[in-house]
């Protein structure tokens, strides 16, 4: 038996050996009687929300309750051109992506048959392109992306989506 101290209600409780201590988000041990009366539990780590997510909780697309953490992991990701957290596409049109000079050069990438023009472009389908685990990129499907405007980014972009507030920065340029 380990003695631990319960993060929520600050009580002494002990665990046999073999047994499972559930944590808060902080990784601080729980007491049964805290964790069983836990409202709000994340569905994806297990973890206790913490007070701000219990406030406002994210939920996934069947209406599962998320911390942040694991919303982020699943439904979100970080803009090259930014790095501000954003929302993912969840659908061809509202995909837009750079892809640089220097990675269409290093790659040889082509289009249609043509070399492809460094930009900001649209999806208008998925999958967008073949690529395999060996090799990598492959080549673009055809009319698989559009190019909505040239433009050269200082970065090495491809294929990584951006936020809409670049993409409309972008577009006024």
């Amino acid at each position: 038996m380990k003695e631990h101290k319960c993060a929520i209600c600050r009580n002494k409780f002990m665990v046999g050996a073999g047994e499972f201590v559930e944590n808060d988000t902080e990784g601080s041990p729980v007491c049964p009687a805290c964790y069983s009366e836990a409202e709000i539990i994340c569905g994806y780590c297990h973890r206790m929300l913490t007070k701000d997510e219990v406030e406002s909780p994210e939920v996934d697309s069947d209406g599962d309750i998320m911390c942040d953490d694991c919303y982020s992991d699943h439904y979100q990701q970080v803009c090259p051109i930014c790095e501000n957290y954003f929302d993912k596409a969840t659908r061809p049109d509202d995909y837009y992506f750079a892809i640089t000079k220097s990675v269409i050069d290093e790659n040889c990438i082509e289009y249609n048959g043509k070399p492809m023009i460094p930009g900001l472009y649209k999806a208008l389908k998925y999958p967008m392109y073949i690529a395999n685990c060996v090799s990598g990129f492959e080549s673009f499907f055809d009319d698989s992306v559009e190019l909505i405007k040239k433009h050269d980014f200082s970065g090495n972009y491809f294929c990584v989506e951006i936020c809409d507030d670049c993409l409309e920065e972008i577009r006024r340029c």
